[in-house]
């Protein structure tokens, strides 16, 4: 793994211009948006359409578009020392019908930006619309310890976060990120990314669920699209109850008739049919962002490799949640989905 050096941060940044620059004249897509009001869930936020134009955001100013499936999204501080994670999923109503992935690193062009990959199951860079929500330690919105972060390198080492203190990595592909506070009643999501500005070049799928050890702790396995438990690094979000205010989410088990249900400023959850549901808020959605992971609400763990995907309702307090097997078909599956925005 690439470690980047004081020299390069001083050379990314005094080229940063005439990057951008070159990349205009290359036909490079450059977009802009006014970011939203910052809230209490996350201050730092992006929802981003597959040709790279930002939808709606907080925080963010600005997108560049490197190629198929490669996204520069610029924010106005620096993002190095934040957390990334990233769901497919549309920025309207609509769905994302062909299954894909998304990977996230720090910023190719500044230290100010979220570098983002969407890929198909085959590994090849394919548009996708995502939505992107990056955790700092000094961001406001993340009050008390209703939030954390760890971002874990693929041997398991902790490589910084908010109220993270190590990780047990049990075998490949199975690690135990352990709080400082307990978990037992927060939601998690988590994405393969690279700790630094690398890439991951081989996709892989994550699921993130309770700690092993202990109930300070969240367990993650990662693996690759063949289900084998594979090393991989991953950025990791919680969310608690603890603290006011206590953040949007919501952690759904899979069992068809929703036995299990559990969230903050959440009202209920309904399951439309196989791998498909709908989560009503106490607020409106319409201009918020939206991640999700597959993982238990409890003990267990997800074996069976599953994607999911997000986008909004035209009724505007309802998040829409697709999960999938790899070969692109509905099936249920448990998630945790973070929500941010000025809802």
């Amino acid at each position: 793994m690439r470690h980047r050096t004081t020299l390069f941060r001083r050379t990314r940044s005094a080229l940063a211009g005439m990057l951008t620059t070159a990349l205009l004249t290359l036909g490079v897509t450059v977009a802009t948006a006014t970011p939203a009001a910052a809230n209490t869930d996350a201050t730092y936020w992006a929802v981003v359409d597959s040709a790279g134009n930002l939808v709606r955001s907080s925080g963010a100013v600005g997108i560049t578009r490197f190629g198929t499936g490669r996204y520069d999204v610029h924010f106005g501080v620096n993002m190095d020392l934040c957390s990334y994670t990233a769901t497919v999923g549309d920025p309207g109503t609509s769905v994302v019908y062909t299954p894909g992935l998304v990977f996230t690193a720090s910023g190719h062009l500044t230290n100010q930006n979220v570098y983002v990959e969407t890929k198909n199951l085959a590994g090849g860079l394919t548009d996708f619309p995502f939505h992107l929500q990056a955790a700092c330690p000094s961001d406001p919105g993340y009050a008390v310890t209703n939030a954390s972060f760890a971002v874990v390198n693929a041997s398991g080492t902790l490589i910084r976060g908010r109220n993270a203190v190590s990780v047990v990595r049990f075998g490949p592909g199975r690690y135990d990120v352990n709080f400082n506070h307990n978990l037992l009643t927060c939601s998690w999501v988590a994405t393969i990314g690279d700790p630094g500005f690398s890439y991951v070049y081989n996709p892989g799928q994550i699921s993130a669920n309770q700690g092993r050890l202990t109930s300070f702790a969240s367990y993650v396995e990662t693996r690759n699209l063949s289900g084998v438990l594979t090393d991989y690094p991953f950025h990791l979000h919680v969310r608690c109850p603890a603290g006011t205010p206590a953040g949007t989410w919501a952690k759904v088990d899979s069992d068809s008739s929703l036995n299990y249900y559990q969230g903050s400023n959440l009202s209920g959850v309904t399951r439309l049919g196989p791998g498909r549901y709908e989560v009503r808020f106490t607020r409106k959605m319409a201009h918020c962002n939206f991640v999700a992971t597959i993982g238990d609400p409890f003990a267990g763990a997800v074996t069976t490799p599953a994607l999911v995907f997000t986008a909004r309702r035209t009724d505007t307090a309802l998040v829409y949640v697709e999960t999938k097997n790899m070969a692109g078909g509905l099936a249920d599956f448990p998630f945790h989905l973070h929500v941010s925005g000025n809802c």
